[in-house]
């Protein structure tokens, strides 16, 4: 078990470990990458973190798919050095923000057949935001800087920042950001990504009435049989069964597209009835 041989290791005492580590460091870069962060003060760590993303947008040679996990697990490495460089939580963002802003030069360059660069962008980006983004008293700048770097999302790995909302902003700014995101879709904006967007917002946010009109915008008015399974889904989730029970019963009983996914919305929606 992972606790019992930390806790065998603290027995071992800090020379011993160090000595392991430096051992260790002699032979493997991502040990010496650790300790090299460990060693530097928060200054040093932001210096390297700024100059490895410079050097990523640099970058000519391109990553191949078997050459992918270990590109990931360095994207992952030039996060942790963020992380031991910030003091700030709101710098803390922009930084984070830099990293997303970088997407185009990674992608371009490589191929994320298996996901697992995308991965990094979705969880370790994303996980760090938030930890930043809760700590950051510019809320209202939080929510402009998120709809402002959605606004170029080519490859998608953007959206997570809108699936995160809630745990870094309150409902009434989420509510902010679903008003600026309908000006925006009315005006210049891309009306179909900006739907989904809502949608996100609308889940987060226990809203069906909202949810709805996001799914109605994504596709010129009409609702698909997958966006009717979802409004029931999150009517049922606000504890609306009757409301829930009356959107699946709007798919008709013949359909089998999303057949299962309907019969299951029925079960859950009325026990009594279960198929």
């Amino acid at each position: 078990m992972p606790s019992d041989k930390r806790t065998q290791l603290a027995k071992l005492g800090a020379d011993t470990l160090a000595m392991a580590l430096l051992d260790l460091a002699t032979c493997n870069e991502d040990a010496e990458s650790v300790v090299d962060r460990l060693l530097a003060s928060p200054k040093e760590n932001a210096k390297s973190f700024k100059a490895r993303l410079s050097s990523l947008k640099r970058r000519r040679h391109f990553i191949t798919w078997g050459e992918s996990g270990a590109y990931a697990h360095e994207l992952a490495s030039i996060l942790e050095d963020l992380k031991a460089s910030v003091t700030k939580s709101c710098a803390g963002v922009e930084a984070v923000a830099a990293f997303y802003q970088a997407d185009t030069y990674i992608f371009d360059k490589t191929d994320d057949s298996n996901g697992s660069i995308g991965n990094v962008f979705k969880f370790n980006a994303a996980d760090l935001f938030v930890l930043y983004a809760s700590g950051c008293e510019e809320k209202e700048w939080l929510v402009d800087l998120v709809i402002k770097l959605n606004q170029k999302n080519g490859y998608g790995v953007r959206d997570v920042l809108f699936e995160k909302m809630s745990k870094y902003l309150p409902e009434h700014l989420m509510r902010s950001a679903v008003e600026k995101l309908w000006r925006l879709a009315e005006s210049e904006g891309d009306k179909y990504a900006l739907a989904f967007a809502i949608a996100d917002l609308a889940e987060q946010l226990k809203d069906p009435a909202l949810l709805e009109a996001a799914k109605r915008a994504a596709s010129d008015g009409e609702l698909s049989t997958a966006a009717i399974i979802e409004i029931a889904k999150l009517h049922f989730q606000c504890g609306d069964s009757a409301m829930a029970l009356t959107w699946i019963e709007r798919v008709p009983a013949d359909m089998s597209f999303m057949e299962h996914e309907r019969d299951d919305g029925r079960r859950w929606t009325c026990p009594a009835n279960a198929i």
